[in-house]
């Protein structure tokens, strides 16, 4: 392949990139789902497995740090709170948004996602580190667990 053959192919991904639809840069400033569920559609796209991500937030809401936390199978994805919190630990991070996709296409969350959030809001709690939301992605849906009335007074 020649050089402008190169440039040609390389300018087609970028523009293929750009609108491709919203991007996390660092810096932006996360407020709700209506910020952050465009994007994660994004993030989540053609995923065939459970992907764990966690989006570290400065004091003011704005993105520090995009993070795939875990990869799992086609039903499940094994997240443990440690993991979720090392690098924020390490980051400074004052806030965090987590999600994860369910391949199936379904948003609704499970009792295991009920239980997991519940445990990351506690342990983010004691460290200082607020979990501010739980999203779901599913195919062309995006749940958010806050407005789905997380937390309740039974978890």
């Amino acid at each position: 392949m020649g050089p402008a053959l190169s440039r040609r192919l390389a300018a087609a991904v970028e523009l293929g990139h750009r609108m491709h639809g919203p991007r996390l840069e660092p810096g932006r400033i996360l407020r709700g789902p209506d910020d952050v569920g465009p994007i994660l559609q994004e993030e989540f796209r053609g995923c065939d497995r459970e992907h764990f991500l966690a989006l570290h937030l400065d004091v003011r809401h704005r993105l520090r740090l995009l993070e795939t936390v875990s990869i799992g199978s086609l039903s499940a994805s094994l997240v443990h709170p440690r993991e979720v919190f090392r690098r924020a630990v390490g980051q400074g991070t004052a806030a965090l948004i987590v999600a994860h996709n369910h391949p199936s296409g379904c948003a609704e969350p499970s009792r295991e996602d009920i239980e997991l959030t519940a445990r990351l809001a506690e342990c983010g709690r004691l460290m200082g580190i607020e979990l501010l939301d739980h999203f779901i992605v599913g195919a062309g849906e995006t749940l958010s667990l806050r407005e789905h009335g997380w937390p309740s007074s039974d978890t």
